[in-house]
């Protein structure tokens, strides 16, 4: 947890990624994004949460379509 804003270790490496201040910090999977209808690849934030680098949108893990790890 962070110790000023009280959010779990994975919201706040997701803001450091978001914000450029890391490259990357969770691993990355290319799945099929949901808004775009390609695949991009996604950041996966939790065990069961992934954001496409792209359109940052959050899908939950089970609805991914993996195309490579």
């Amino acid at each position: 947890m962070c110790p000023i804003g009280a959010a779990p270790a994975s919201v706040m490496a997701a803001r450091l990624v978001r914000n450029g201040l890391q490259t990357i910090v969770q691993p990355v999977v290319r799945a099929h994004c949901r808004n775009g209808d390609r695949v991009t690849p996604h950041l996966v934030i939790e065990k069961g949460t992934a954001r496409c680098a792209e359109c940052e949108d959050v899908t939950p893990r089970d609805g991914l379509v993996i195309v490579e790890r």
